[in-house]
């Protein structure tokens, strides 16, 4: 079985929100865009990360309402990119716009471990070379850890090196292209409060969203710094300072950890990471393998069959969002198109994921009645077009009536997973309406 990797030269472009999105890394909770490391060089990207179905809710203004309309916004947060690492020497700061200037010479997934390598080349405004090679991977074990490698060499530049890792900033989601009814971009109301935690290599934070009293915990761990490099922590980040040799590779290693929503943070481990995700995948790849003969075909059909599981929720409570956890297009929202396009294919290689997507559906039955009986149906259930908390969320037609066929697709699917698993359970307490 031959599983491939994507790298630069399969792309058909090196637009940085292009390449954000194509190598973007995700578990199915929480996705990570591959957004440049440096603070200083994200003009015209959107350096985020995102959590599925972590949101914040705002009300509808319409010039005009109506009966059935409805009322509020429901837009998945941008959260700050866990891939900030910024350096700077005596003269130039790679937090200061354009003062460390950044091209990239290589990058490459690897479907069968889940592993991003990425290599940078850097010019500082005073004219020092560098090379940053960053490694990145999101452990498939449903405890949400992003593990970042970070090595920096120094080309032609020997004194000394500071560098800082924030924690927090504004993450900016907005686009040039305002009038796109793809992107939208709203007030979270984030309060973020930090937790007391003795390690100085450790910081752990809370994320509430005050429109949804929705809660993330987050923590940080710095698991690698050079030698003779000092270290210190603030509620702004990692701090330190120490000395570069010319031609020297320096490492910092970090890792990100990010709760279920309204959870603690699960109990868990790095240790043989890699090798955790390899049988991980190795089973993926042994239930859902298309092999044809044209290998760019082949790379193709393989990268689709990775984003479908890195962006597959699995915890029954979330779905698969407009883009995926690749970024937040069509604010984040689940439609009817996971139903007829993408759960047939869980059906029939990952039916537990398949039973989890379904039991979304099952979740938000409620709402879906609810909104039924405000427009006007005594019995029965309609499920919402767009949506993340199982209300209409679409002010694009009036009621959000545009496709009214959503009951149809779920039904099908229903029907389409009892046919392929006989999963009689699942018939009887869930697909059938069970006892909510």
């Amino acid at each position: 079985m031959q599983v491939e990797k994507l790298t630069l030269k399969d792309v058909a472009t090196t637009t940085r929100q292009y390449l954000e999105t194509i190598f973007a890394l995700g578990d199915g909770h929480v996705g990570v865009r591959d957004s440049l490391p440096f603070t200083g060089n994200q003009q015209g990207t959107l350096p985020v990360m995102l959590v599925n179905g972590f949101y914040a809710s705002n009300p509808i203004t319409y010039g005009e309402s109506a009966y059935g309309y409805a009322k509020n916004h429901q837009t998945i947060v941008s959260l700050t990119s866990p891939r900030y690492l910024d350096f700077a020497t005596a003269q130039a700061d790679s937090a200061v716009p354009d003062d460390w200037h950044v091209t990239v010479d290589d990058t490459v997934l690897d479907f069968s471990s889940g592993k991003l390598t990425e290599k940078f080349q850097i010019t500082t405004s005073d004219q020092y070379h560098f090379e940053l090679a960053v490694e990145s991977m999101i452990l498939l074990d449903d405890s949400h850890q992003l593990m970042l490698n970070y090595q920096l060499t120094s080309l032609d530049y020997a004194g000394e090196l500071r560098f800082k890792r924030p924690i927090v900033r504004e993450a900016n989601a907005a686009s040039e292209a305002d009038d796109d009814p793809r992107v939208a971009q709203r007030q979270a109301g984030l309060k973020i409060e930090f937790k007391t935690i003795a390690d100085e290599h450790e910081l752990q934070w809370q994320t509430t969203v005050a429109s949804t009293q929705q809660q993330l915990t987050q923590s940080d761990r710095l698991t690698a710094v050079p030698e003779n490099f000092s270290v210190h922590k603030d509620q702004t980040g990692f701090h330190g300072a120490g000395e570069i040799k010319l031609h020297e590779t320096l490492q910092w290693s970090f890792v990100r950890q990010v709760s279920e929503i309204n959870q603690p943070l699960a109990t868990s481990s790095v240790e043989d990471a890699k090798a955790l995700n390899q049988r991980i995948l190795t089973d993926f790849w042994q239930q859902s393998q298309v092999q044809i003969s044209d290998r760019k075909l082949q790379t193709g059909i393989q990268y689709n069959l990775f984003q479908l599981f890195q962006s597959a929720g699995r915890d029954g409570l979330t779905n698969i969002a407009a883009k995926g956890i690749t970024g937040p297009g069509y604010e984040g929202h689940y439609f009817w198109d996971t139903e007829m396009y993408m759960l047939p294919f869980f059906i029939y290689t990952q039916p537990q994921m398949a039973k989890q997507l379904l039991h979304y559906r099952y979740s938000i039955l409620p709402q879906a009645r609810q909104r039924a009986r405000d427009l006007g149906v005594t019995k029965g259930a309609l499920y919402a077009w767009r949506t993340i908390n199982g209300e209409e969320a679409s002010a694009y037609f009036p009621a959000g009536t545009a496709q009214y066929h959503i009951n149809a697709d779920i039904a099908h699917t229903i029907k389409l997973y009892f046919e392929v698993t006989d999963d009689q359970d699942f018939l009887r307490e869930q697909g059938c309406g069970g006892r909510a």
